[in-house]
């Protein structure tokens, strides 16, 4: 081939290839190449402090990324890769009065439009002067200027470091000072949060007015995050104490939750202005009972009562006390179950009882009892107190009295004084004890009733009975019954059930020769009498 035939041919080549890489650049639409970047900025919504303070700075990273070339064919995907700020990190910096006690801190992806959260703690010192100070915070991420929609979405990859700058206002001298925050409300219960503030300035404030938000959903005030309460004017040296609405939730724990409260006023010779504050506000303890020296008298098939101090444990008073006593189960009855003991003192307590009814179908063991505590606070609401559970045995079955035979036997045919002896086998004295035997065939009762006065615990009366067997009983034991009524100690009249008793039956005697007599001839009969016949008359001849 001549040279210049061999020239043109590699030139030619040389062009082809040219061509055949710049293609996927110089194509339609559909090969568009996109560009862009992110755009971050910094932006503090509350940038005021004090000088001595301790705070935390909630600094918004906030993207919004420029676009300059867009995909031709609506790739989104695309287009958010080249805007998005990846793995964004935040250095702050100290600045003058200021103290950043945070290090860096990893945000992560921004994408555009978006605006995520980063805080820092700061101090501020107690000499700094007032105005406004620059924090620098030094922002690094990664990002990708050029996204080509063809070569599977190839790209390039680029690291942003800049230093921004965030406001931060030092206030001039606060003219109030907190003295004190209580709150009378309780876990899951309404009540007040009152702060008290004295005015430590020099100049008389007017139109004051207070503000209190709450930094945490277990504290609102009002039913809402904020309320405003109204001081008006304030003269130096005042003190003031503020009262609003707060309430915790149920499962608000004992510590404090932050809440800010900003005052505004008109600083007389000067313009209206105002200064900022954090409190703690911490639920009131709650109000608690308890229930000790618990004893009781119970028994199956018995009346019998639950005896226990009421104490107060605090912390404050506890008005219009009513505690009531719940029962475990359907066999067993409060005859009366609330008791009303009035005012309570913190650390008071008080004695109360209760009369229990323990049915004949009850078994006997360990029984749960309930307390519950309902009271006024000292605003006046209603409360009740978490409950208190105790147990109390609930003793066998025992009959009141106890009955055993001391003289308890009759002769066939005959009527004979019967003997019983009666014991009490309650814990109380017992009065106007009545005693009736009931009989069946072939016993009967001709004197039938008994009374004792009185019974003490563990005494025993003998109460005698006429009973009389028929002639054609056998000599053996037959049952009779008895019953009691009586008095308890609360006066109440109560008949027990039937207590069955066993009377002994014996053989009448025949007489002289009774025994023998169904043995002996009629006519032996007659002639061993006729001397002793003669010997009767001449007796009472004598």
């Amino acid at each position: 081939m001549p040279p210049s035939a061999a020239r043109f041919a590699a030139i030619a080549l040389s062009v082809t290839l040219f061509v055949s890489v710049l293609a996927p650049f110089l194509a339609g639409p559909a090969a568009a190449n996109i560009t862009g970047e992110p755009d971050i900025s910094l932006t503090i919504a509350d940038n005021r402090v004090d000088a001595g303070e301790t705070t935390t700075l909630e600094v918004s990273v906030v993207n919004r990324g420029e676009l300059d070339s867009g995909s031709d064919v609506g790739n989104a995907q695309a287009e958010q890769r080249v805007t998005t700020a990846r793995g964004l990190t935040l250095t702050p910096r100290d600045s003058g009065p200021i103290t950043v006690h945070t290090n860096t801190q990893a945000v992560g992806n921004v994408p555009d439009g978006e605006a995520i959260p980063a805080r820092f703690e700061i101090t501020v010192d107690e000499d700094a002067d007032p105005g406004t100070y620059r924090i620098p915070i030094d922002v690094g991420y990664k990002y990708s200027p050029f996204v080509s929609e063809r070569a599977s979405h190839s790209q390039r990859n680029e690291v942003r470091s800049r230093t921004k700058n965030v406001r931060v206002v030092v206030d001039e001298e606060d003219n109030f000072e907190i003295t004190g925050v209580e709150s009378t409300a309780e876990s899951g219960s309404d009540g007040w949060v009152a702060v008290t503030f004295e005015h430590t300035g020099d100049r008389t404030v007017d139109d004051t007015t207070v503000e209190f938000q709450s930094r945490s959903s277990g504290l609102r005030f009002g039913g809402s995050d904020r309320t405003t309460a109204y001081l008006g004017t304030v003269e130096p040296g005042d003190r003031r104490t503020v009262r609003v609405e707060g309430a915790f939730s149920e499962d608000a724990r004992s510590r404090d939750y932050a809440a800010d409260l900003a005052l505004n006023y008109d600083e007389r010779g000067g313009d209206r202005t105002g200064e900022r504050h954090v409190v703690g506000v911490e639920p009131e303890a709650d109000q608690t009972f308890a229930f000790e020296n618990v004893d009781s008298t119970l028994r199956v098939a018995q009346d019998g009562t639950v005896r226990g101090t009421v104490v107060n444990e605090g912390p404050n008073e506890a008005r219009n006390v009513v505690v009531t006593l719940s029962p475990p189960g359907q066999n067993v009855r409060v005859l009366e179950p609330e008791v009303a003991v009035g005012d309570l003192d913190a650390g008071e307590r008080v004695d109360v009882a209760f009369d229990v009814e323990i049915s004949s179908a009850a078994r006997a063991g360990p029984r749960q009892f309930t307390i519950s505590t309902e009271y006024e606070n000292l605003d006046g609401d209603t409360q009740r107190a978490d409950d208190v559970r105790f147990r109390q045995t609930v003793e066998p079955r025992r009959d009141v009295f106890t009955v055993e035979p001391v003289n308890a036997t009759v002769t066939a045919g005959g009527s004979d004084r019967i003997v019983l002896a009666v014991t009490n086998n309650e814990d109380e004295t017992v009065t106007d004890v009545s005693a009736k035997v009931f009989a069946s065939s072939p016993l009967s009762v001709s004197d039938d009733e008994a009374f004792v006065d009185e019974l003490e615990p563990g005494e025993t009366a003998e109460l005698a009975f006429r009973v009389s067997a028929a002639g054609s009983a056998m000599q053996k034991d037959y049952p009779i019954s008895v019953d009691f009524q009586y008095v308890d100690e609360d006066g109440e009249t109560r008949l027990t059930d039937s207590y069955r008793v066993p009377v002994g039956v014996e053989e009448k005697s025949g007489g002289l020769f009774g025994s023998i007599g169904p043995v002996i001839p009629a006519g032996l009969v007659a002639l061993g009498l006729a001397p002793l016949a003669s010997i009767a008359f001449r007796y009472r001849r004598r």
